[in-house]
């Protein structure tokens, strides 16, 4: 009895304060003055519509379109809240063989009347995807777009419809795309802050003026492409870079130069089978360099030769 009495007290004694059982819905609550009779539906509070239309507005555009669409049965309150919210079109939560689907698609974009938020489109196996997306990129419904991705292009060159949201994006992932000097010239990205180029092809020239007119580029991911096989850097918010420099066939980055990049704090080479050689002219905040093969480090006039460290 002493052992089962030690283990009860122990068992109460181990739930937090703010965890344990609510009293019995037939028991006053000694706190609140009420004698019980209001029933267990009392404490069935709907807080989430107490709140404002902007607040409800921005937690349903971080929910997967589907979802978010479901919303509008909740209540009548709700109804009009998905059409007007951000826009997250993300096809990874749509359907495999969307395209098929796409007249449905484009009334859903150009029936919705609040701004753009992000347009990311899944594999794109077939022409068919390809199409589908250059179908849906011209849409008002995406004007003002802030988060862009565009992945598994087949290497196609990028469509320029995609620039068209220059002036507003704040992340850009670029995936399986060539970028010709004719696309990308004089191409302006004001607000942009993550860009990632993962499996592309830009010239030298191109790559260069692209980070140039970045003016708020914070995180930079170079990831496998080609085209380009010297790298300049000046910046003066840039604080991360990585690079992952291999490719099978083709040229890749042997040489980043960071000539000022006063704000860089992290710099890493993710490549295993490929070495690089940094040049760090002036980066005073440079704390952390990582590497996963050989990586030929120059500070001023001295060189380290970085193996294998994480």
């Amino acid at each position: 009895m002493e052992a089962d009495g030690t283990s009860t007290r122990k068992r109460k004694s181990a739930a937090p304060e703010g965890c344990r059982p609510a009293p019995a819905s037939g028991a006053a609550d000694p706190g609140s003055g009420d004698d019980g009779g209001g029933g267990p539906d009392k404490d069935l509070v709907d807080r989430i519509s107490s709140l404002p239309n902007e607040i409800l507005g921005e937690i349903i555009s971080l929910l997967p379109i589907e979802q978010g669409g479901r919303t509008q049965i909740l209540a009548k309150r709700w109804r009009h809240l998905w059409s007007s919210s951000p826009l997250n079109l993300d096809f990874n939560h749509i359907t495999h063989r969307w395209y098929r689907i796409l007249p449905v698609v484009l009334r859903i974009i150009s029936s919705h009347q609040g701004p753009g938020r992000r347009f990311r489109t899944c594999g794109l196996h077939t022409p068919n995807y390809k199409h589908a997306v250059e179908a849906c990129l011209p849409s008002p419904a995406l004007d003002n777009l802030q988060e862009l991705e565009l992945a598994s292009w087949q290497g196609h060159p990028i469509p320029p419809s995609v620039f068209r949201f220059s002036p507003t994006l704040r992340y850009f992932h670029i995936e399986d795309c060539s970028l010709p000097d004719a696309t990308v010239q004089g191409i302006q990205f004001p607000l942009l802050k993550q860009l990632r180029l993962v499996h592309s092809s830009i010239s030298e020239g191109s790559l260069h003026r692209m980070i140039a007119d970045c003016p708020s580029l914070e995180c930079l991911l170079i990831y496998s492409c080609t085209g380009s096989r010297s790298l300049r850097i000046n910046s003066p918010v840039l604080t991360s870079i990585g690079v992952k420099t291999y490719s099978k066939d083709t040229p890749v980055l042997e040489e980043l130069i960071i000539e000022s990049a006063p704000r860089l704090e992290s710099l890493l080479h993710l490549d295993e089978h490929q070495g690089l050689r940094v040049s760090v002219l002036s980066a005073p905040k440079l704390k952390t360099i990582g590497c996963t093969n050989t990586t030929r480090l120059v500070f001023g006039s001295t060189e380290i030769q970085v193996r294998n460290c994480g």
